[in-house]
């Protein structure tokens, strides 16, 4: 998926900062020998905006923080990860040192905000408050089997975002960005 590096060890450099990742659909495997994880966050990035994702993966995690030590980790400052819609999976929200869930975002994400996130099978106990659960991920889209990730109506995902709308990635709307898109050519040519 996505791996923010906050600070290059090997080669000094500045710190990323203001990246943003909205709107967007992310199918992941395992299958090719990698981990299929969402996001890897690591070593202080900050003003990171993660919202109205959707991820299929299966993966066991959806988002890792990592770097710094036990007793001085690397903190990521100003994160927020909103409406966003994944699989949780084995451990859904993880952190080095830490452990997933609540610790993780204790521990790496002091000022971070997470809200009406959905984390299909995670346990409501261990998450951040206002995440959403349920066990089926499939059934809160129209058809994941012929790849249509419009948020079906009624379901827990429909019109349950902070804003108002679906949580997840507007899929009609990112259809209609990527009509006439084809693969390996720049939009427009």
């Amino acid at each position: 998926g996505v791996n923010i590096l906050g600070y290059d060890g090997g080669h000094p450099s500045k710190q990323a900062n203001d990246i943003v990742f909205r709107q967007n659909l992310f199918g992941l495997s395992t299958t090719l020998g990698g981990n299929g994880w969402f996001m890897l966050v690591g070593d202080a990035p900050r003003d990171i905006t993660v919202e109205h994702n959707t991820v299929d993966s299966n993966g066991n995690t959806v988002l890792y923080a990592y770097g710094g030590s036990a007793t001085d980790p690397g903190e990521i400052y100003g994160f927020r990860f909103s409406a966003n819609a994944a699989r949780h999976r084995t451990y859904g929200i993880n952190a080095q040192y830490f452990g997933p869930g609540k610790l993780a975002v204790a521990g790496f994400f002091p000022d971070g905000v997470f809200e009406t996130n959905y984390l299909a099978g995670g346990s409501l106990s261990r998450l951040p408050a206002g995440t959403l659960v349920t066990n089926y991920f499939e059934q809160q889209f129209v058809d994941t089997v012929r790849g249509d990730y419009t948020v079906g109506d009624g379901t827990i995902l429909d019109n349950a975002a902070q804003d108002g709308s679906d949580i997840g990635v507007h899929f009609p709307a990112l259809m209609e960005a990527l009509d006439g898109v084809e693969e390996g050519r720049p939009a427009g040519t």
